[in-house]
């Protein structure tokens, strides 16, 4: 077997997996949210971790995390089918070297590469959870320095209901952001049909 035709059959692979775990991924909305806490003496020490809905926050990011990883990856795998399959198709060498059925092969997974790519937009994907990613972070941050601060009895610290009501409404926010990225992905599908 000659490194071309090597290169080629890893390429296709590659689109294959890619638009799969495209697909199935697409399908995925929400994981289902399981806070473990221990609590080693209920009466002697308050988890203000798991008052405050900061061990929440923590599960969302953690889930938002792992789309944003594989959003990144299937958008890397599509363009990596899309351009280097496509790259070997349109040089004439490789394509004399390689029998019809598979340039044509080749051809139909990089109309699918392409096809798939923008259909469930990855990379725009990836940004949107990126962005999530990043202001899960900042409320945890925020969070965390609240929580210090009533744990050492530093003055002026703000009592955990006004840190629970902060996350709650920086986790609204996050919702927010999710539904409207659901609309603006509906609303582009009826306008492209």
């Amino acid at each position: 077997m000659n490194i071309e035709l090597l290169a080629v059959l890893i390429s296709a692979l590659s689109s294959i997996i890619a638009a799969l775990l495209t697909g199935i991924f697409s399908k995925i909305k929400k994981f289902k949210i399981i806070s473990h806490v221990k609590k080693k003496d209920v009466l002697v020490k308050t988890d203000y971790a798991d008052d405050s809905r900061l061990t929440e926050a923590k599960e969302l990011l953690r889930q938002q995390e792992i789309k944003s990883k594989l959003n990144k990856g299937a958008s890397n795998f599509l363009s990596f089918s899309q351009y280097v399959i496509g790259g070997i198709l349109a040089s004439s060498f490789i394509q004399q070297s390689l029998s019809k059925e598979i340039v044509g092969i080749f051809g139909v997974l990089v109309l699918f590469s392409s096809l798939v790519n923008q259909k469930y937009r990855p990379d725009v994907q990836y940004r949107s959870y990126l962005s999530r990613c990043i202001e899960l972070k900042k409320l945890i941050r925020q969070a965390e320095d609240n929580i210090f601060a009533l744990e050492k009895n530093i003055g002026n610290a703000s009592p955990i209901h006004d840190i629970r009501a902060m996350i709650s409404n920086g986790l609204a926010d996050i919702e927010r952001l999710e539904l409207e990225d659901i609309i603006i992905y509906k609303s582009n599908i009826f306008k492209k049909q």
